[in-house]
């Protein structure tokens, strides 16, 4: 059938919970390894003057919006 002879039910789902752990430690792991090295170059945020100018003007050089009357 579907299970592997010699495996029970209780067995399977264990091996799954296992595979789901190392699968969620192992994108943890890799996501903190790349925001460190991005933080570490280019920085995670940006700077307060930045936000408050807006992101579309500081970092695209356009606006998001233009109102017209």
């Amino acid at each position: 059938g579907a299970l592997s002879e010699g495996v029970g039910r209780m067995e399977q789902v264990l091996i799954q919970l296992a595979g789901i752990g190392v699968t969620w430690v192992w994108a943890f792991a890799t996501t903190a390894i790349i925001l460190f090295v991005i933080k570490a170059t280019i920085g995670l945020r940006v700077t307060d003057a930045e936000e408050e100018t807006g992101l579309d003007i500081s970092q695209h050089d356009e606006p998001a919006y233009r109102f017209t009357q």
